[in-house]
């Protein structure tokens, strides 16, 4: 069976797009590879589809119980069996997932990296990986902060009776970054295979005002589409969520301060079209699969570049079309003060203010941070202001 074959027989799909061959022959010749495609692109495909035509088990790190609990649902209404370790999970429940392992009924187990502690404990010698794979990679840095767990995940795969390949997924990460994935994870010569792709007909645009609440509510009273709301704060969310109930308008609110059952309410009622927009933090963020989304509208500037790309993917996943709109404030930069304690924070929030008052071509400007250069056609409000300027001057 060829690859092709292989992608028609178990996802659907009659061809590979550009590079996602080049990653699963990559791994299955037992490289390691790291791969940074935009939001969207498939990503999961590049582990799942090894996993399947491999034997022993394929592990998946993933930093969110719900992006892994999406996932092993998504797989098994393919007839694909996988699993998740949870931290709800008790010994018994665990015992009884690597019984399933040990038996060849799962093909992929999704692990945070909190549960690969566990799992170093009591990891079966005999059980074969064929894969290990890092989905959102870049949240290793997490590590360097907060999530400690995730400078440790090279610790389990040394363990291991037989290194498997290891592939590393993102969407956005920098050349230092992808440096950063390779050091902490001990890659062996990985191939880097990077692309930067814009979306058909997404159009990105900054709007610099001080009335960010008026132009939210004349902007909502004037669209029909579904979208998502960002805000930087909980506090943020809780009153423009209030703000627009107040108003009439159909939308949910979703952020980390919130009981995991009302988020998973939330998602589902969202999910099932019971309200036009999500008004939330980017704790509603990886992993969100809903094609049909037209806008993404930030209402205060995001952290970091990279932030900015992850929260505008969640827009247009069907390619037919949508925006992005962030409200851009210069008492923004006060706030900022607050959320920026270093270095470090503070030049990756000054690269969102240059990004925010460039007049340079938006998707170039995002291939530039990246490392690449696009040639593609541009839709964002700069290119669209200079095709009316000169039509005018024609």
């Amino acid at each position: 069976m060829t690859l092709v074959d292989a992608l028609e027989k178990y996802f659907g799909y009659r061809s590979f797009r550009p590079h996602q061959q080049e990653v699963i022959e990559w791994i299955l010749q037992g490289k390691d590879c790291i791969g940074q495609f935009p939001t969207s692109y498939g990503k999961s495909l590049l582990y799942q589809l090894p996993a399947l035509l491999s034997e022993g088990i394929t592990i998946v790190i993933s930093p969110l119980i719900a992006l892994m609990k999406d996932q092993v649902q998504s797989l098994k209404k393919k007839n694909i069996e996988a699993v998740y370790f949870s931290s709800k999970d008790d010994f018994f429940k665990r015992k009884e997932i690597f019984r399933k392992l040990q038996s060849s009924q799962v093909k992929i187990l999704y692990l945070s990296p909190e549960q690969l502690r566990f799992c170093r404990n009591h990891w079966p010698k005999n059980l074969k990986v064929s894969l290990f794979a890092v989905d959102e990679a870049h949240t290793i840095l997490w590590g360097e902060t907060f999530r400690t767990d995730f400078l440790k995940i090279s610790e389990f795969i040394e363990q291991l009776a037989n290194r498997p390949p290891i592939l590393a997924l993102t969407a956005t990460a920098t050349g230092q970054t992808i440096e950063k994935i390779k050091m902490y994870l001990r890659l062996k010569n990985p191939k880097i295979i990077s692309i930067y792709e814009p979306k058909k007909n997404f159009i990105q645009k900054v709007e610099i005002t001080p009335f960010k609440e008026r132009f939210l509510i004349s902007y909502l009273k004037h669209t029909s589409e579904r979208g998502l709301v960002y805000c930087l704060s909980k506090k943020r969310v809780e009153e423009l969520y209030e703000l627009c109930i107040s108003l009439n308008f159909s939308c949910l609110k979703f952020h980390g301060g919130m009981e995991i059952e009302e988020k998973e309410k939330n998602y589902r009622l969202f999910e099932n079209r019971q309200a036009n927009f999500m008004i939330c933090t980017n704790a509603f963020g990886m992993g969100i699969d809903l094609p049909d989304l037209r806008f993404v509208l930030l209402y205060e500037i995001p952290l970091s570049i990279e932030d900015y790309v992850q929260e505008i993917g969640r827009a247009c996943r069907d390619q037919k079309g949508g925006e992005s709109i962030l409200l851009f404030d210069f008492s923004d930069l006060k706030m900022m003060n607050f959320f920026c304690k270093d270095r470090i924070s503070r030049q990756k929030t000054e690269d969102v203010v240059d990004f925010c008052l460039t007049k340079k071509c938006r998707n170039q400007w995002l291939a530039s941070y990246f490392g690449h250069i696009v040639h593609s056609q541009c839709f964002c409000d700069n290119c669209q202001k200079k095709a009316l300027f000169s039509a005018f001057r024609k």
